[in-house]
């Protein structure tokens, strides 16, 4: 019936403001062709372009933080690092905004907007277009090439209210750029976020349910045009 059409966020914007459509008008070609509809997926997280963290002017200075985690919560025995910005933070958010409002623009040039019918909210991510962030540590994975994602972010200063802020507007920038798209938000039920408290404490024993004041946000934003799988 149609694609996910899935694309890192580096390969649309390798260089700052410097936009490679090519691979992405290949694709959507194919599936315009092929008379398929369109879910369309940038990712941020480990896909985030290595400029946002290098300096002015070649960069936007954002401060990395770095990760290395484990697929399948340890299961493949395997490690993988992952840099990403925190997703509250301003220049980030700017920068993701310009990239929605180029990629809006692009395809509207080229007349393969009215092919996409559905755009995944990312922008939340770790190394795939899930809405999750890294939140492992070795203790949970029984693997000690994985870092303490938790210190991390505390040292980062995470927040349950700050993601909750990222999250509004991410999902703003969605909404500017595509405003009569529907939206599909991928979730992990269990653990998506780390277990850290709005005091800035471990949270210990049963997590609350980290995706429910995401969604809910969303679902009031898209009414009846948001897809939750």
């Amino acid at each position: 019936d149609g694609f996910d059409l899935v694309i890192g966020w580096y390969a649309v914007e390798p260089s700052m403001g410097q936009y490679q459509w090519a691979l992405i008008d290949q694709w959507m070609n194919l599936a315009i062709s092929l008379g398929k509809k369109i879910n369309l997926i940038v990712m941020a997280g480990a896909s985030t372009p290595a400029w946002l963290f290098s300096a002015a002017p070649a960069g936007a200075g954002v401060t990395p933080l770095n990760f290395t985690i484990t697929p399948h919560d340890g299961s493949t025995g395997q490690c993988q690092p992952v840099t990403m910005a925190a997703p509250w933070d301003p220049t980030f958010l700017s920068q993701w905004d310009a990239m929605l409002a180029n990629l809006s623009a692009h395809l509207k040039s080229t007349g393969a907007y009215g092919a996409v019918r559905l755009l995944r909210l990312t922008g939340i991510n770790r190394t795939t277009e899930e809405l999750r962030l890294p939140a492992q540590t070795a203790q949970s994975t029984n693997l000690a090439c994985v870092t303490n994602a938790i210190t991390t972010w505390q040292q980062a200063g995470y927040r349950p209210s700050l993601l909750l802020q990222a999250w509004d507007s991410l999902t703003n920038s969605f909404q500017k750029s595509f405003p009569d798209k529907s939206f599909s938000v991928s979730i992990i039920p269990g653990n998506p976020f780390p277990a850290i408290a709005e005091d800035g404490s471990i949270i210990t024993g049963t997590l609350p349910d980290e995706n429910l004041p995401l969604l809910q946000l969303a679902s009031q934003k898209f009414t009846g045009r948001l897809v939750v799988q």
